[in-house]
């Protein structure tokens, strides 16, 4: 998560739409804790799926485990997470 929080320093995209096309600075202040909360809660499942593909998938590859899970679940969910 620590790697996610900071990646709008590293990563060219997320500096451009942070710092070059914010045109008002009043926005700062909204951003300053709505990107973190953003790159937060898009980290939460990640968790939970690595430990369910641990556990339901220990012989899959773990670059797989979001495919696996799904498959396993059915066709509709694969279409959708794939």
């Amino acid at each position: 998560m620590v790697l996610s929080g900071l990646a709008f320093l590293f990563l060219p995209r997320q500096f451009h739409v942070s710092v070059v096309e914010n045109v008002d600075p009043r926005h700062l202040s909204h951003a300053a804790w709505a990107f973190p909360l953003y790159l937060f809660l898009i980290n939460l499942p990640v968790v939970p799926l690595a430990l369910w593909g641990r556990l339901s998938l220990p012989q899959e590859d773990p670059d797989l485990y979001v495919l696996g899970l799904a498959l396993e679940a059915g066709p509709p969910l694969a279409l959708l997470a794939s």
